[in-house]
């Protein structure tokens, strides 16, 4: 034993939770004969340094003078024993040299603390990098009993961190996609009037009849032209929507009168000077009719600038004729006029809602106009559990690069 070991004043040990080490404990009758046997084991084996032998009052500690009358072992009982023999997991574990001669406790006690931290893999001034990864980030262990966990330390990536800057770049490249739509859907409804750029688009005379364009918004219609849109959205859809139409109705009316509602709204034309709109359609001059030329209205077209799977498109919201001007020609006319207003504000696509059971229109824009069920459509999403909505979302795709996703379902 070390000279502070030695030097230590006499007195009793004390156990973990403060309990002090007694010689002899109660023990019951039941208990006598366990009790027996542990004393004639022990002094079969009285140089086992593990084993605590219980004495009586006149045994050997006694007579050392290790035990009081009382029973109680002091430090003059303990500091007989080396201390790889009083502490022997310690002296195991932690690497204690007996051949170390302190000056002072501390000195022990550094030295002891030195021993743990060698073992541990940390520095005399504190822990070192591989220790975290030793204890998984713990700079001791818990307890002085506890293992040390050996873990693998993290391994740079064989990429030199390529894929988290190919993430990166990725995610950068989706937001600036995606400003860039909003860009244009913005820009698209900056535009006042669609048709002031284009005034040959404004006129239409085919098949015996002769009819003037004009722009509107939802936000900004008369109370008159409210009327007449719902007027004529009744006596076109209400037997295809059947008994759909009272709540669909409702909807349509909240829509048509939306902020972001565009319109072409198409007027009959009353008195025109035939030569003179003969010689303005010729040379693309402009031909602005007076409110006195230009007649009642006969139809519209109700259409919007969304954004349909991060592509931006021009959605048609209705387009409605009077029964009596349907088949002649104007509404192949205003759906052309329609494709020209993507394509200059820069859409991807056209898209319209069309009922199942409204087969004219059906046949009307797959046919003769060449549209598609959209991979986006109720019955392509899902053939099984949507195939009985009653409608199909038909699209006309202008950019190629929007057909993987609104035609194909790529």
């Amino acid at each position: 034993m070390s000279d502070p070991y030695q030097r230590a004043k006499g007195g009793r040990l004390n156990f973990k939770g403060g309990a002090l080490a007694t010689s002899s404990k109660f023990i019951g009758k039941k208990h006598k004969k366990k009790k027996k046997k542990q004393k004639e084991s022990a002094e079969d084996r009285p140089g086992d340094p593990d084993i605590l032998v219980e004495a009586d009052g006149d045994a050997e500690g006694d007579a050392a003078g290790g035990v009081d009358g009382q029973g109680i072992y002091t430090i003059d009982a303990a500091k007989k024993m080396k201390y790889e023999e009083l502490f022997p997991v310690e002296a195991k574990k932690f690497g204690y040299d007996p051949k170390f001669k302190a000056k002072t406790v501390e000195d022990a006690l550094d030295d002891r603390n030195k021993s743990t931290r060698r073992l541990h893999g940390t520095g005399v001034n504190g822990p070192s990098p591989h220790q975290w990864l030793l204890h998984g980030g713990n700079p001791t262990p818990r307890s002085p009993y506890e293992q040390p966990v050996l873990m693998e330390p993290k391994r740079a990536s064989s990429d030199g961190g390529g894929n988290n800057r190919n993430k990166r770049l990725k995610r950068r490249e989706i937001l600036e996609k995606k400003k860039a739509v909003e860009r244009l859907i913005g820009s698209a409804y900056s535009v006042a009037d669609h048709l002031a750029s284009v005034p040959r688009l404004r006129h239409y005379r085919e098949n015996g009849l002769s009819v003037y364009l004009d722009s509107g918004r939802g936000n900004r219609l008369s109370a008159s032209v409210r009327h007449y849109i719902q007027n004529l959205l009744k006596i076109n859809m209400e037997e295809p929507y059947g008994p759909e139409w009272p709540e669909e109705e409702k909807i349509k009316r909240r829509e048509m009168v939306a902020a972001e509602a565009l319109y072409v709204f198409v007027h009959e034309i009353n008195i025109v000077d035939e030569n003179k709109m003969s010689l303005t359609l010729d040379d693309g001059a402009a031909c602005e009719i007076s409110e006195r030329e230009k007649g009642p209205m006969i139809g519209f077209v109700h259409y919007r600038f969304l954004v349909e799977e991060e592509l931006p498109v021009l959605y048609v919201y209705e387009l409605q004729l009077e029964p009596r001007i349907q088949g002649k020609g104007l509404g192949k006319f205003l759906m052309q006029l329609m494709e020209f207003i993507a394509c200059k504000n820069r859409m991807s696509a056209i898209m319209l809602t069309v009922q199942k059971s409204n087969l004219p229109a059906m046949s009307f824009y797959t046919s003769r106009l060449r549209y598609v069920v959209s991979a986006t459509s109720p019955s392509r999403v899902d053939p099984v559990m949507l195939a009985e909505k009653s409608y199909e979302i038909l699209c006309k795709v202008l950019d190629p690069d929007a057909k993987a996703i609104l035609e194909d379902g790529c």
